[in-house]
């Protein structure tokens, strides 16, 4: 999906290649939120839950704690995420095994261009890292990312900086040098947050005015982001 009528926008101009290229998973790797958000729709109307478009948007990158307070927000105290979330996740694995993950465009041949200019990628992602890793073999992505980090790795989960750092100190990279791209408003917090390089890849939702602010850039998909790279070259 594209937000934007034509080219992409700059808000801050990059000036060299990152050190490290840090993804976030769900919509930005894979087109796997709209994905889940159909089966936690489906499972949560099973409990007897109604969960919306603009409530499943509103939770985008949150994890653990922060996740529980927001779904407890909107559905109640006794709503069962963990249990719930975990029955969305298996009726989504099993549409993945029969249909496939659709990997969003551009990804595979961003990693390509990385791998080839010797720039380290990882992966941090709200979601649990047995399902990163589990989703990245799948489609024959994990060999590209030398390290995969995931949400319950981390005490504060996005807008937090934390999971961003925990990244950079394990690859012993400097916060600055360090690229990060995220489809969601709490992604580009944590992002912005851990003083990194924040680029947005919308997906559900274009980021808000404020949101968009602090994306060093905004693309349409992760090709722009080679013809960015390249002029830096």
């Amino acid at each position: 999906m594209s937000y934007l009528n034509n080219d992409y926008i700059v808000n801050r101009p990059i000036s060299e290649l990152p050190k490290l290229v840090i993804f976030d998973m769900d919509g930005l790797i894979f087109d796997s939120e709209c994905l889940f958000m159909k089966h936690l729709i489906k499972i949560a109307n099973e409990y007897g839950y109604t969960i919306t478009k603009e409530m499943y948007v509103n939770t985008l990158g949150l994890a653990g704690e922060n996740l529980r307070k927001k779904m407890n927000e909107y559905c109640g105290p006794d709503y069962p995420l963990r249990e719930i979330g975990e029955k969305s996740r298996v009726s989504m694995k099993e549409e993945i095994m029969t249909d496939g993950l659709p990997v969003k465009p551009g990804i595979r041949d961003l990693l390509e261009y990385l791998k080839n200019k010797e720039i380290p990628v990882a992966v941090a992602s709200s979601s649990p890292k047995r399902h990163v890793t589990e989703y990245l073999e799948i489609t024959g992505l994990l060999n590209y990312f030398r390290l995969v980090i995931g949400g319950e790795s981390v005490a504060n989960s996005k807008p937090a900086p934390d999971i961003f750092f925990k990244v950079a100190d394990e690859l012993h990279m400097p916060f600055n040098k360090c690229m990060v791209l995220e489809d969601s408003e709490n992604g580009i917090r944590a992002a912005y947050n851990a003083r990194m390089i924040p680029v947005c890849i919308p997906d559900l939702k274009y980021p808000c005015d404020d949101v968009a602010g602090l994306a060093d850039i905004i693309l349409n998909d992760a090709n722009e982001l080679i013809d960015i790279l390249e002029k830096l070259d």
